[in-house]
């Protein structure tokens, strides 16, 4: 019997899942909290979609496994001399849901 390996990816794989996944807008979902938060941060969508789709994931215990089995993790990037942080949630190979931004 073969072993099981467990995945667990690197900051720089999540990035790459993100950024990958980013690239159609649709798999992008947005919470109505993540818009009020735009909204009084002066974050537009263009800056968001930027951060997720060039942005890097930051580090520390970056990324994660939350308990319904979505990948969690911060992608961060300096848009339009604006440093941006976007707290995701990611089901593998299928969407971004965004929590927050900051």
């Amino acid at each position: 019997m073969n072993e099981v390996i467990p995945f667990n990816p690197s900051p720089n794989d999540m990035a790459r899942q993100v950024n990958m996944l980013a690239e159609d807008t649709s798999r992008i979902i947005l919470k109505n909290h993540t818009k009020q938060r735009m909204r009084q941060r002066n974050i537009t969508m263009k800056h968001v979609v930027e951060c997720l789709r060039q942005g890097t994931c930051a580090g520390g215990d970056w990324p994660h496994q939350n308990p319904q089995g979505e990948w969690v993790c911060n992608m961060v990037r300096c848009v339009a001399g604006l440093d941006v942080q976007v707290a995701t949630r990611v089901i593998w190979d299928e969407k971004i849901i965004v929590v927050t931004v900051f």
